[in-house]
């Protein structure tokens, strides 16, 4: 997989959870070549995120961030339930399987992975 400045990526973050392993979506702002023990690979530094991340952490890449969102995660505050492609080839993210409402690219405004939104709640009763 091919990573360039500008591309938005779907990642492990194992640096700050290391017990639990949390995914990520970011955009790359910058990428360096680093020695890693004997082995030659990439550094990546994100806008958001804090920490550089390893070329081998990285899921998924590409310039559309709707590429990388999957079932379960949330998009502008609404779970994802269903990602469909029409007949024009755009992919659509859907986040009530009642009503259909869809999102395309140009709506997302924001968006939390599955496991981040996990990590984060807060359990009142079980």
């Amino acid at each position: 997989m091919k990573l360039e400045v500008g591309m938005y990526v779907r990642f492990n973050d194992l640096i700050n959870y290391s017990k639990n392993n949390i995914v990520m979506i970011d955009k790359i702002k910058f990428i360096s070549e680093v020695m890693c023990g004997l082995e030659e690979t990439l550094s990546i530094t994100f806008e958001k995120y804090n920490e550089d991340v390893l070329k081998k952490d990285i899921i998924k890449a590409s310039y559309n961030i709707i590429d990388l969102i999957e079932v379960g995660d949330y998009v502008n505050g609404n779970p994802v339930c269903q990602i469909k492609k029409d007949d024009h080839n755009r992919i659509w993210i859907y986040t009530d399987s009642n009503y259909k409402y869809g999102y395309l690219e140009e709506d997302i405004v924001d968006v939390v992975t599955k496991e981040q939104f996990s990590r984060e709640k807060y359990i009142v009763k079980e």
